[in-house]
């Protein structure tokens, strides 16, 4: 009973330190957000997108050559 209180209390501490910095930077964030910047902004996270949408295409039509790389990395632990 006393892990899941532990787990419990460190994950709403967890969150709501998150809230406070999320809150922090989007104050600081403010004075910076002019049209230029968002459209920026937007512009760089859509090549983001696309990168990994592309990156998981390949993957998924491709999937022998993921799992041929997957079984070349070496292990590291003991067995």
């Amino acid at each position: 009973m006393n892990i899941k209180n532990m787990f419990l209390s460190t994950t709403m501490i967890t969150l709501f330190l998150t809230d406070l910095l999320k809150i922090i930077l989007a104050k600081k964030l403010k004075s910076n957000l002019t049209p230029r910047f968002i459209i920026k902004t937007k512009k760089w996270v859509s090549i983001l997108i696309i990168a990994f949408g592309v990156l998981l295409l390949i993957q998924g039509v491709f999937p022998e050559n993921i799992q041929d790389g997957i079984e070349n990395i070496p292990e590291t632990f003991e067995k």
